[in-house]
C-alpha cells in the first residue's frame, strides 16, 4: 500500500473516487494504483496543448463514422435515444489547440482480446475497461506531456508487471522507480558528452 500510495503522490491526481483520476485497487491481497480516465484527461487538458477531448462506447443502434485525411481524423457520434444495442466499440477523439484532430477506435472483440492478454484479473467494468484502453491509445500515439507520458507508462508498467507477470505492487513500484532512475543518469550522461 505505502509503494502504491508513494507513486500516487508523484502523479499528483486526487484519489477522491468522485473525481474518477486514479485509484488505488486491490488485486490478490495487494494495492495497484492505477491512472483512471479522468485522470488521463485532466493531464491532457492541463498540458495546455489540447483543446477538447474525449472518449465513450458505441452501441449497434447508435450513428458512428469516422473520417481520416491529410488534414485530420474527424468522427460524429448520434447515441440512439432508446435500444441502443449491445457495445460494438471504444472510440477516443481529442483536437489539440494547434488544429490537429485525433480519433482512435477499437471493436468489442479489439479490448476483450486485449483485456485477456494484460488484464483479465482486473475488476474494472467492461465498458469502463474498454474507454480508458481505447483512451491510453490515443494518448501514447501523440506526445503531448512528459506528466501524461508517466503516467500512462507508469499504468502500463503496473499492468504488465501486476495484471499479467504477478509482481507485487511493492516490486513493481520499486521496478519502475529504478527503471526511471536509470533513464535520468543515462539522460545527465548523454547531456555532458555534448
Amino acid at each position: 500500500m505505502f509503494a502504491a500510495l508513494r507513486y500516487a503522490a508523484t502523479t499528483g491526481l486526487s484519489l477522491n473516487p468522485q473525481e474518477g483520476k486514479a485509484a488505488l485497487i486491490p488485486y490478490g491481497g495487494k494495492i495497484q494504483y492505477q491512472v483512471m480516465k479522468n485522470g488521463m484527461i485532466d493531464l491532457a487538458l492541463e498540458s495546455g496543448k489540447v483543446e477538447f477531448i474525449t472518449a465513450d462506447y458505441v452501441k449497434e443502434n447508435d450513428k458512428f463514422s469516422i473520417k481520416k485525411s491529410v488534414h485530420g481524423d474527424e468522427y460524429t457520434f448520434e447515441p440512439a435515444l432508446k435500444d441502443r444495442g449491445e457495445i460494438l466499440g471504444y472510440f477516443a477523439a481529442l483536437k489539440m489547440k494547434s488544429g490537429s484532430t485525433h480519433v482512435k477506435w477499437f471493436t468489442a472483440e479489439e479490448i476483450e482480446k486485449h483485456r485477456k492478454a494484460y488484464s483479465e484479473r482486473s475488476k474494472m467494468p467492461e465498458a469502463a475497461y474498454g474507454i480508458k484502453t481505447v483512451l491510453k491509445a490515443l494518448l501514447r500515439s501523440i506526445s503531448i506531456s512528459d506528466e501524461l507520458d508517466n503516467a500512462i507508462g507508469a499504468d502500463d508498467f503496473f499492468e504488465a508487471e501486476f495484471t499479467v507477470k504477478g509482481t507485487s505492487a511493492d516490486d513493481a513500484a520499486e521496478k519502475l522507480k529504478a527503471e526511471k532512475e536509470k533513464k535520468t543518469i543515462d539522460k545527465s550522461d548523454k547531456e555532458s558528452l555534448l
